[in-house]
């Protein structure tokens, strides 16, 4: 059972070492820890893959937020488009209420 909760638990947390939208799964001889000591053995530094990645998030987020921005530029148009036919409709029945009153309350009335 404990097995097959680990599976469904939370799947948008994701280690560091893994790709944003997770289809590249990075190899475990590629993770964090093993990535600081070749480069410790190697006298570089470990910061550079951290900015790399960071990187690479930022590009992702970036776009996704440019989608996001489109889709409330598609939702503003809809809405004002609404807006103007429902102007329109409430003004036609108010004209036609207007102008047929008499005849409107005396089948009310009748």
């Amino acid at each position: 059972m404990e097995v097959e909760l680990k599976r469904y638990v939370t799947p948008h947390l994701q280690p560091a070492y893994r790709w944003p939208d997770n289809h590249d799964p990075v190899q475990p001889s590629a993770g964090p820890d093993s990535l600081a000591k070749q480069n410790a053995a190697s006298g570089g530094s470990t910061l550079e893959p951290r900015i790399t990645e960071l990187e690479t998030r930022f590009e992702y987020i970036h776009r996704d937020l440019g989608e996001v921005r489109s889709d409330v530029k598609s939702i503003r148009a809809r809405l004002a488009y609404m807006a103007g036919g429902a102007t329109l409709l409430g003004t036609l029945v108010a004209w036609v209420a207007n102008t047929r009153l008499d005849q409107i309350m005396l089948l009310l009335t009748s």
